[in-house]
């Protein structure tokens, strides 16, 4: 059994208000817990990747291409390959998301 605490997960994202921290990775799936404080923005980006989004908790804004939705806690989301996605803090309260991406299956 492999356990990794989240104050222990090597950092691989921070701007001012957002912080990443990758819990797994692993035969290309990846899942990065994101810490969005009050007013932090993730700047969109693609992905070759099948991409979900899990909300833990808090609110915010969640884009995906030129669609933007309401993200709340147990909510999923979908981001299609290859197609910009990002996210917003909309709140005071702290947002926090588990990105998850896994490789693409070819048919």
């Amino acid at each position: 059994m492999n356990i990794r605490r989240l104050a222990e997960s090597p950092l691989v994202f921070e701007d001012h208000k957002v912080q990443g921290r990758e819990m797994y990775e692993r035969s290309g799936c990846t899942v990065v817990h994101l810490l969005l404080e009050e007013n932090g923005v993730l700047p969109p980006v693609s992905q070759a990747d099948d991409t979900f989004i899990y909300v833990l908790s808090g609110e915010g804004k969640v884009r995906i291409g030129n669609d933007s939705y309401t993200a709340e806690p147990n909510m999923i989301i979908r981001c299609p390959v290859d197609v910009p996605h990002g996210a917003e803090n909309t709140r005071k309260e702290p947002f926090s998301l588990l990105i998850v991406k896994l490789p693409t299956r070819t048919p």
